[in-house]
């Protein structure tokens, strides 16, 4: 459609990164809904983030992740509220898609189940049908990589399980590394602002809270865990974080900070996917 270019090759990401961006300001509406603020301020700080940056013009899998990952956090509480079956099934549609577009995936779901599981009206929606409709709705759409990897001893299933971690590595200095790729990866300064922000993101709706929680901190753990054991890439904590991040400016606002704080922490940020953009240039 729209030639034979680096550009067209990479737009279909670069137009993912601004649907991205609109769901955050969704998501951070409903998070802080008497202050607007907030929600514009989230959508920055995520636009800021090196490792959105990245996802943003590099043609991969994780900016069609991260959207789908945002509309089932989305979603989900939509669901949880009104349980209907419509809410359900769409549900589980966006879950076949952030699927398909990667097996980390998995968790955003697993952490749906989670956050349903801890409030008793997710339990008693649970013994119903809906949720477990939606979670055809999603096997259906990986059928096709189910039966890809079955046609060829499940090899896409053990490279990521067990051929990619083989290597022999220094325990240490993968801890070291996972570390510096993380403050990296969000800023050094907004790292600190993404932990604050899991622990005290200010006033917002408990329950959305808890979706959030369920939907960053397994991801950080898993990896954060299994990373001095292992080849590890900064970006597989990518939708961990960024999660946080959005919680991070209700930490930040709360803390009341002068405008050169603010000054500080986006513009390290911003230098940081600046060096992105060039080097992708």
């Amino acid at each position: 459609i729209f030639g034979d270019s680096p550009l067209s090759v990479r737009l279909p990401f670069v137009l993912l990164s601004v649907l991205g961006g609109y769901l955050v300001l969704i998501l951070a509406r409903q998070l802080w809904p008497r202050n607007p603020r907030r929600a514009g301020l989230a959508m920055v700080v995520m636009h800021l983030t090196p490792i959105l940056a990245l996802g943003a013009v590099f043609a991969a899998p994780d900016m069609p992740m991260w959207v789908c990952w945002l509309g089932l956090i989305l979603v989900a509480r939509q669901a949880h509220r009104r349980d209907r079956l419509s809410d359900w099934l769409i549900l589980g549609g966006i879950g076949g898609l952030a699927l398909l577009s990667k097996y980390t995936s998995a968790l955003a779901i697993l952490g749906v189940l989670g956050w349903l599981l801890s409030t008793p009206r997710g339990r008693r929606q649970l013994r119903r049908l809906g949720p477990w409709l939606g979670a055809c709705v999603a096997l259906l759409l990986f059928v096709p990589v189910l039966s890809w990897n079955s046609q060829r001893e499940w090899a896409s299933f053990a490279f990521h399980l067990s051929g990619r971690h083989e290597q022999e590595v220094d325990i240490l200095a993968q801890l070291g590394t996972f570390l510096g790729s993380q403050a990296l990866a969000i800023s050094p300064l907004l790292l600190i602002a993404c932990v604050g922000g899991l622990v005290s993101p200010g006033r917002c709706p408990p329950k959305l809270l808890s979706l959030l929680r369920w939907q960053s901190v397994p991801v950080l753990m898993l990896f954060g865990m299994t990373s001095p054991l292992t080849q590890f890439k900064a970006h597989w904590t990518a939708p961990g974080i960024l999660v946080a991040a959005i919680l991070s400016v209700g930490w930040l606002e709360s803390r009341r900070l002068r405008g050169w704080w603010w000054s500080g922490i986006l513009g390290s940020a911003a230098l940081l996917t600046g060096l992105v953009h060039l080097q992708a240039l």
